[in-house]
């Protein structure tokens, strides 16, 4: 199997101009407010966020639709991206440095202050809520979603957020304002799962775990609904 490009390099395809500094552009999915769906607003600001929140759970219809499209196309893809044995094969494909990916589930990370020799992950709570962290190769600390790219104490894409600093260099940061960052950052990570899942070569593996996992749809379908729907991802979580 031909290594690829690195992720890197999907980052600097069209999506990004390449000096002074990479400014993130979106190619393929578009972020607007155009459809009226509560679901798929921007919603600027916390009080804003969870006004919607507060309606929605008023509103059984609503609520209905919002847990269906959770469970039909997110889930499936958070479930997939937090199998260890998945992750080891994205890892091989995709890893910014050379070496195995170790894998730390339900533990408590080793200390931060250590300069790491190989790339880690590690998944800490409980099996109906997990967070993971992680930390490349040559980082003295470990990567926490929570941080920058993830709302604090969500339970959105940590995994693929992780799994995106030690396959990623130079992923940009936002330069939105509060809220609003944390929907260009759900986009990178849609862009992410679609650079996986229509990677030709990783389609054999992907439908194996997906199988295997027993998720419900398809690869394909769950994509094609967080791409036609890309703020959905972040606005059906709890904030």
């Amino acid at each position: 199997m031909t290594r690829p490009a690195k992720l890197k390099d999907f980052f600097h395809n069209k999506s990004i101009s390449q000096h002074p500094r990479y400014q993130y552009q979106y190619s393929r999915i578009r972020i607007s407010n155009r459809n009226r769906n509560p679901m798929d607003q921007i919603y600027k600001t916390v009080e804003e966020k969870r006004k919607y929140e507060r309606t929605t759970a008023k509103d059984p219809k609503l609520a209905t639709i919002e847990q269906a499209w959770y469970d039909t196309t997110m889930s499936p893809v958070q479930d997939l991206f937090g199998c260890p044995d998945f992750l080891q094969c994205i890892h091989t494909y995709y890893s910014i440095s050379t070496g195995e990916l170790e894998i730390l589930q339900n533990k408590k990370p080793p200390r931060g202050d250590i300069v790491a020799e190989h790339d880690t992950m590690c998944s800490r709570g409980s099996e109906d809520s997990t967070h993971w962290l992680s930390k490349a190769k040559g980082q003295p600390r470990f990567f926490d979603p929570y941080d920058e790219f993830q709302y604090p104490g969500t339970n959105q894409w940590c995994q693929i957020n992780s799994l995106m600093n030690v396959c990623v260099e130079d992923r940009p940061l936002s330069t939105k304002p509060k809220l609003e960052k944390y929907y260009e950052y759900n986009l990178q990570v849609i862009e992410f799962i679609q650079t996986v899942f229509e990677n030709a070569n990783l389609q054999p593996v992907i439908n194996a775990f997906w199988e295997k996992l027993d998720l419900p749809g398809t690869p394909k379908k769950c994509l094609h609904e967080l791409l036609r729907h890309p703020n959905r991802s972040f606005n059906v979580v709890t904030i």
